[in-house]
């Protein structure tokens, strides 16, 4: 089970204080979701801190990947660690990666929304979670980069817009953090859900 609990107090900081004193931990090893309530019911406002230990994530997460393993009958290893406010899950299983991964890595998406979900319903607050095969994930992000490079170049050259194919937010994300720091090129997103992709134009 993840442990859940509430402290309240007139600030962040005294019910941030609660929580390191009874996790007996600092807040980097904390998962926090907080809330400020005021009006007529309270005669002040207060904070109200709903707090995770991570290592009670990586206990449930651990255990989650064992049963995982057992019934599945995959032999996997794993690692978990907390980076940057995300649970990063990379599985190891050499002779399944590809079963883990799917066609297009669809399998592998939806071991990570079920993993989000299973921790929403656990916890009641949403956690970012990025789950990976074996670099696979990585391998994908470092040829895509290279593509948008040589495409960003073409637009530069030709002067012309190009559109790229239909991708996830996540992947769209990278692209345009990539093109801000490239001089005459810029990126739109345009169209709506599957069909949602980005456009890298010109500009002088």
């Amino acid at each position: 089970m993840i442990e859940k609990k509430q402290f309240e107090a007139k600030t962040k900081d005294e019910a941030l204080k609660q929580a390191l004193d009874y996790f007996k931990t600092d807040i980097d090893n904390l998962i926090i979701d907080e809330e400020y309530i005021s009006g007529k019911l309270f005669k002040s406002s207060k904070c109200i801190l709903r707090v995770i230990s991570y290592n009670d994530i990586v206990n449930y997460l651990r255990k989650y990947f064992k049963d995982l393993s057992e019934k599945a009958k995959i032999p996997m290893q794993h690692e978990i660690r907390f980076q940057d406010d995300v649970i990063q899950v990379m599985i190891i299983s050499p002779e399944y990666n590809q079963n883990l991964i799917g066609k297009n890595g669809k399998t592998l998406d939806s071991i990570q929304s079920i993993i989000r979900q299973t921790l929403l319903v656990q916890t009641g607050i949403p956690i970012k979670v990025n789950v990976d095969v074996s670099n696979y994930k990585q391998r994908k992000i470092t040829r895509l980069e290279n593509e948008v490079r040589k495409i960003a170049k073409d637009v530069i050259k030709t002067q012309e817009d190009i559109a790229l194919d239909p991708m996830n937010s996540y992947q769209r994300r990278i692209i345009h953090t990539m093109i801000q720091n490239m001089e005459h090129v810029t990126t739109e997103s345009i169209g709506e859900g599957s069909e949602r992709h980005i456009v890298i134009k010109y500009v002088a």
